[in-house]
């Protein structure tokens, strides 16, 4: 009885130092908001905000003080389940009124650190590979519900948002019944998970991350729930499949789902030796997990390259960031305290109490939730996110959804049969308030989220560039214009390749390719990482008939950015003036698969398909789109087609077209040459 007291007491001891020592850290960044402590500073951007680590601090030492005036002991997980609680479907219908009514009253629109305000700024949207299944979602949404105005995309983001939500609080409050054993620990599994940082991806937010975020969310508690209770289930399966369809980064939790799957379906002797080895298969697979990082680091294409960061840097770091950089080792344990702040409690409570008794089929769990943890961590840490590890927390959130869960099942698990349970699980919910309540009290204000992401963007401006142009605009539609202004000049003086990059442009419209060249290769040597840069080199390249290098340049700017169709469009050239004419034609339909809307690729097809006097192929392409969408060197195009086919009528509207609109005096002096031959025609005509 003694032990058992001493270890009820050490634990409730370690939960209360753990928290307090938390809430006293985030007390502290709260009053320094210019320091690199993205994990626990942005309450300093809310004002009275910082007053909510002591109003927490004094009910967790009233919850250490008071235990056992007011917490009995933890009931036992043989009690009967029945009769201690049947929430029935009343408790996920009211989780999502409240919390949808919340957070849709509070306006959580936006985040400025990701794609969310520039997808607003800019609706037209394209499909983009890796997250394919949440754009053509997004679209659907779109095309039934809305239409293409910045208010309509804010208000899809919405939909998706709150239905993501509602589905995932249905969810959990049904396989929660599966985990837990009792009503207080119910209730308790239920809020810690829904006391995260990254709940604020729900109810409201813009952005796409929320949907792929539930349905992997539902593919590890529904996994927990059947290697728990021993049953045969496809949910799982299912879950994990539409996530690797909404978006590539599901695959880091392939192994887990292989972990699963081999759990459930094959049993025996061999998933006993499994599991009695699970420390060796861990360590096989964190090998394995090095061998793919350094295989992509040395034959992947160039964006899996860009995407794994290199280990001490190579030709398109910037601002010495790197995987083993101290900023990016501080990024990464910001985000750990921000988005898996109970799992970090709940380890050190491990490591200081004692070993407790296992529930049923817990080895099997805990390995699945092992992999799906060690995945996610190395995964989150070797990714680069592009614009910074600390600003992309929503999706580094996601790859941390295992670490999460893992942190919050062990508690339960371990720990709910103990005594002082209560009081512990109470301090860890106070804990995920100190997070929740600052997080989505910054993102609901516009004023304290410009500021906090400013001063982010600030700490490594090189990965940040585009974010301050957006930043920017945002502050010209805030009316702020000294705001507005003093990013102009911050871009100008810190972005000189963006400068160089309009001037190249200008120099290029121009028609004087020879200092477009040069101005864009000093471009490149500010920013040796910007794919336009290398595009608009290749296009220029293309003019002055250096095919060959122009193709080096643009392979470079596919691989760090692929999928991009400007940049099929420019490498179809660059391939037909090399002669490689499948390939150009490959690319130049790439592009129009990408984006219809391009009319170059079409111009392209036209003439090709011209010259090989083709001009029915030819005429095709150059009625794809609609006038406005040409230059007006097509409708001379055209209307010699016209003229080819007989159709003089047709050819003289294409040509007129060609006089109110072009800029070449040779081909209107061409045309009204022609026109004149006509006229003389029908005058010698016999009457």
């Amino acid at each position: 009885m003694t032990n058992g007291k001493k270890d009820s007491n050490r634990l409730l001891t370690v939960t209360f130092v753990s928290v307090t020592v938390m809430l006293a850290i985030r007390l502290i960044c709260s009053f320094l908001p210019e320091p690199r402590l993205w994990g626990g500073n942005f309450a300093a951007y809310i004002d009275g905000m910082a007053f909510l680590y002591p109003l927490l601090f004094l009910m967790t030492l009233y919850l250490f003080i008071q235990r056992k005036k007011h917490f009995q002991s933890a009931v036992s997980a043989t009690d009967d389940n029945q009769r201690l609680y049947s929430p029935g479907w009343i408790v996920p219908i009211m989780i999502i009124v409240l919390a949808g009514l919340g957070f849709y009253l509070l306006k959580v629109n936006s985040h400025f650190l990701g794609d969310g305000y520039m997808m607003i700024s800019s609706p037209h949207m394209s499909i983009k590979y890796r997250e394919y299944g949440e754009v053509v979602i997004h679209l659907w949404f779109m095309k039934t519900f809305g239409s293409m105005t910045s208010e309509s995309v804010r208000l899809i983001y919405q939909m998706i948002s709150f239905a993501s939500g509602a589905i995932l609080v249905t969810v959990l409050t049904y396989y929660t019944r599966q985990i837990t054993a009792n009503r207080f620990s119910y209730y308790s599994f239920i809020a810690l998970n829904l006391l995260t940082a990254n709940m604020i991806l729900y109810f409201g937010y813009v952005e796409n991350y929320s949907i792929v975020a539930m349905v992997l969310t539902v593919f590890m508690i529904s996994s927990i729930a059947s290697l728990r209770n021993n049953k045969k289930s496809a949910i799982p399966v299912i879950t994990y499949s539409i996530a690797l369809f909404l978006h590539t980064i599901s695959l880091v939790f392939l192994p887990a789902l292989v972990v699963y799957v081999f759990l459930t379906f094959f049993g025996g002797s061999i998933r006993d030796f499994v599991v009695r080895h699970t420390k060796i298969l861990l360590s096989l697979m964190s090998i394995g997990f090095i061998a793919v990082y350094s295989g992509v680091r040395l034959w992947a294409p160039l964006f899996w390259k860009m995407a794994f960061l290199p280990p001490l840097g190579d030709r398109f770091t910037l601002d010495n960031y790197y995987l083993l950089s101290p900023s990016h080792i501080v990024d990464y344990l910001n985000l750990l305290v921000m988005i898996v702040p109970v799992s970090l409690v709940v380890g050190v409570v491990i490591l200081f109490a004692r070993q407790k008794p296992k529930t049923d089929n817990s080895d099997s769990v805990k390995l699945f939730l092992w992999v799906a943890t060690i995945f996610g961590l190395l995964a989150a840490f070797v990714i680069e996110p592009k614009m910074g590890m600390a600003r992309d927390w929503d999706l580094m959130s996601i790859m941390l959804i295992g670490a999460g869960i893992s942190g919050i099942y062990i508690w339960f698990d371990r720990f709910q049969c103990v005594r002082w349970f209560k009081p512990a699980s109470v301090m860890l919910c106070l804990l995920s308030l100190s997070v929740f309540i600052p997080w989505l009290t910054l993102h609901n204000s516009v004023e304290g989220l410009y500021s906090f992401s400013m001063d982010a963007l600030e700490r490594d401006p090189k990965h940040s560039r585009s974010a301050f142009y957006t930043m920017g605009a945002l502050a010209d539609q805030m009316g702020n214009q000294p705001e507005a202004n003093r990013l102009r000049r911050y871009c100008q003086r810190n972005f000189p390749e963006r400068q160089l990059d309009r001037e190249g442009g200008a120099l290029y419209h121009r028609g004087d390719y020879a200092r477009a060249e040069a101005v864009f290769k000093r471009g490149l040597k500010e920013n040796p990482a910007w794919f336009a840069l290398y595009m608009d080199l290749g296009m220029t390249l293309v003019k002055l008939g250096k095919y060959a290098e122009a193709l080096e340049n643009l392979k470079i700017a596919d691989g760090l950015n692929p999928s991009n169709p400007v940049i099929y469009n420019f490498l179809g050239q660059a391939h037909m003036g090399m002669s490689n004419t499948d390939m150009a034609l490959h690319f130049w339909h790439k592009c129009i698969a990408g984006d219809h809307t391009i009319p170059e690729p079409y111009i392209s097809l036209g003439q090709y398909y011209l010259q090989k006097e083709k001009p029915d192929s030819a005429l095709y392409y150059f009625r794809q789109l609609s006038d406005e969408s040409y230059p007006a060197e097509v409708f001379y195009l055209r209307g010699l087609l016209r003229l080819h086919r007989g159709d003089t009528a047709s050819a003289v509207k294409e040509l007129e077209r060609y006089l109110q609109i072009g800029k070449d005096q040779k081909l209107k002096d061409e045309i009204n040459n022609f026109k004149k031959e006509l006229v003389n025609q029908k005058q010698a005509l016999p009457v």
